[in-house]
């Protein structure tokens, strides 16, 4: 009964508890113990709290001491309820972490930022729970809670992942769209069209525009079912867009354009027969002749020639494209070429046939070039992509989403394009070429044997009757006393800007000439016939003799009084051609076809074959460069001194006997306007 009547520690500290909440001094959620070392922490509070309230207490009566009993009770279980709960909440937590992380993984997402963050916010509340700081309990599961909600937000539900998905596999090469060809069914009028070939098409705003060889017709057909015919007293040749619904014509056997469209077509008479025409602007066209190489450019209302220039071979499709540049097609060549409308020319793209002929069609900034069965398109700057249409034909014309062919039986075909049509990675096989820079009129062009650059601003001409006469790079003599050789040379090399350096085979000696004084210094004589001669640095030059029955080459000391050979190299035989830079010199072996590369104390090096362009005439350097003339094909290919071809050039026409390279110069006599053309490359 004492012990009834006695209150226990542990029902004053509930009784205790219950006097702050009735005085609203605690409000917060009741703490409990977790373990034995707890409940004995609690138990030594309750007795300090005994010793300090024991005479202001009054007993309880017994009822009183029963509801407080069953309130312990109740608590108890509400603890460990929602400590069962919390903790059940926590290992839920962690047995779905792997779950989480596997779908982060899945929408591209770093997983160990999240589980950084995320172990982290879990050992905070286990430290905390395990110190019964059940204040911080609620509070740190709040801020797991946000933790999570947050990283959602932030890293998954924005805009960028809204649609939550698997990551797609992106291949480096998009698969191209197949050819898809229908055959063109035009609506024939009459028995006489049933049977026509068609050699030519062209697309116009809704309709088409065809040109029948048989019947020597051109119709012109709209979708909505109208046709306009124009029967033609001779063989059209060549067809060209100049606007929407309006194609012209070229009649060549009668010095006549049609214009024609759907409602109407003119006659318009012009001075000369063209064989190939494109629309250039306004009432002006540019054509070229048939079997000729000038290329013209009329005013068909004012019949008058604008301007005109010359190809090297025989153009067999021209086209006007975007910045007024020309692209034009050849029959004896495997390029195509880009001018400018005065004729310079900008750069080349090579095909690959020699035998098929090339249609150009154009639209937007793109020039399509049909040869075969395939279709390239080339941009303004010379970028290519092709096709194969899997079927040779014969004309090409382009619109938006429509490539329409005629193959070699007159059917017209119908190719559907879209962005997927053409590869997206272009290649380029554009050979840059070098484009004129200026020119220098001089005197008496076919009699020049030599030409020599002293330096950027001056150009020593030496002619067949001995002379020599010395320019500035606008064409004006730098000094009026001509020099006069001993005798005519057999071969010059410049020096430096201040002398060369002529050979006299006949005399069998040396000679520096100075410049620009043109002064004559002694004559050096030499035991040696030489062949050519260059020069490598300071005072040493390169040269091929034939002496005895043998071909060698000599590294020549060439001084003011004397020559002395330092190397001797033997070659199999001489028709050969050097040239030299201050690094390594070439021989080019014509008999092979090849050039051989040494090192300038004669090793030899390495070997590098040449294009089949014929034997190659001469080789030129400029101390950074090798050019290897192909006299027959007027081709200059340039290398770099590890053999490696930089760029290959069709000379404008056929080359001079003589021409000059000097600092990616190209120095090219017009013997028919008597000047020097100064072409450059531009890299």
């Amino acid at each position: 009964m004492e012990d009834q009547a006695k209150p226990t520690p542990q029902k004053r500290a509930v009784s205790y508890s219950k006097r702050k909440r009735d005085e609203g001094v605690d409000n917060k959620r009741c703490k409990y113990e977790r373990d034995v070392g707890s409940r004995r922490e609690m138990s030594e509070k309750g007795a300090s709290s005994q010793s300090t309230t024991k005479q202001k207490r009054h007993k309880g009566d017994r009822e009183k001491r029963e509801i407080v009993g069953k309130r312990n009770i109740l608590g108890k279980h509400i603890f460990y309820t929602r400590f069962n709960a919390y903790e059940d909440k926590i290992n839920l937590l962690k047995n779905s972490r792997e779950e989480i992380c596997i779908f982060l993984k899945c929408i591209g997402m770093d997983k160990n930022t999240f589980l950084k963050d995320f172990t982290q916010k879990i050992e905070i509340l286990m430290k905390n729970i395990k110190k019964i700081d059940y204040d911080q309990e609620f509070i740190i599961f709040g801020k797991l809670e946000l933790f999570l909600g947050h990283y959602l937000q932030r890293n998954i539900l924005q805009d960028k992942h809204k649609t939550i998905e698997p990551p797609k596999i992106i291949t480096k090469f998009r698969p191209l769209w197949p050819v898809v060809t229908r055959e063109a069914k035009i609506k024939e009028s009459g028995e006489e069209f049933e049977k026509s070939t068609i050699i030519s098409s062209i697309i116009i705003h809704d309709g088409i525009v065809t040109y029948s060889s048989h019947c020597m017709t051109i119709c012109c057909v709209t979708r909505d079912g109208n046709r306009n015919d124009v029967h033609c007293p001779s063989s059209v040749t060549s067809f060209t867009r100049i606007s929407q619904d309006m194609v012209l014509a070229t009649l060549p056997f009668q010095k006549m354009i049609v214009l024609i469209s759907p409602t109407s077509f003119k006659i318009k008479r012009i001075q000369m027969g063209l064989y190939m025409v494109t629309y250039f602007e306004h009432s002006t066209l540019i054509g070229v002749e048939m079997f000729g190489k000038t290329i013209y450019q009329i005013e068909w209302e004012n019949n008058r020639i604008r301007n005109e220039f010359i190809t090297k071979e025989i153009p067999t499709d021209i086209a006007v494209g975007v910045q007024n540049i020309l692209l034009i097609t050849f029959s004896s060549i495997n390029r195509v070429i880009c001018y400018k409308v005065d004729g310079q020319q900008l750069w080349e793209v090579e095909t690959h046939s020699l035998h098929l002929p090339s249609k150009i069609s154009l639209y937007q900034s793109y020039f399509y070039v049909l040869q075969g069965q395939i279709i390239y398109r080339i941009s303004a700057k010379g970028g290519v992509t092709k096709r194969d249409i899997g079927r040779k034909c014969r004309s090409i014309s382009v619109v938006k989403d429509t490539i329409l062919v005629t193959d070699y039986f007159g059917k017209p075909h119908a190719i559907e394009t879209n962005k997927y049509f053409w590869p997206k990675l272009s290649y380029n096989h554009q050979l840059h070429t070098p484009s004129l820079k200026d020119y220098i009129y001089i005197n008496d062009c076919y009699n020049v044997t030599n030409i020599l650059p002293m330096s950027t601003s001056s150009i020593l001409i030496i002619y067949k009757n001995k002379k020599a006469k010395l320019f500035t790079d606008t064409g004006e003599i730098i000094n009026q006393n001509n020099l006069v050789f001993l005798e005519l040379p057999s071969f010059c090399c410049r020096i430096n800007a201040n002398r060369f350096l002529v050979f006299y085979r006949e005399m069998k000696g040396f000679q520096y000439i100075t410049c620009p004084e043109l002064g004559k210094g002694p004559l050096i004589k030499v035991q040696t016939d030489y062949m050519e001669i260059c020069h490598i640095v300071l005072n040493k030059c390169l040269a091929v003799t034939t002496t005895e029955n043998k071909t060698e080459i000599h590294i020549l000391l060439i001084n003011e009084d004397k020559v002395d050979i330092i190397e001797r190299i033997s070659l199999g035989h001489y028709n050969v051609t050097i040239t030299a830079t201050p690094i390594n010199f070439v021989v080019v072996d014509r008999s092979e076809n090849k050039m051989v590369f040494y090192s300038t104390c004669g090793e030899e090096l390495f070997q590098k074959y040449l294009p089949s362009y014929g034997s190659p005439h001469h080789i030129y350097s400029d101390n950074v460069y090798f050019y290897v003339l192909f006299k027959r094909h007027s081709i200059l290919i340039c290398y770099d001194i590890y053999g490696e071809m930089k760029w290959q050039w069709q000379l404008p026409f056929p080359v001079h006997p003589h021409i000059a390279v000097f600092q990616g110069t190209v120095y090219l006599p017009d013997t028919q306007l008597n000047r020097v053309l100064l072409y450059k490359y531009q890299d």
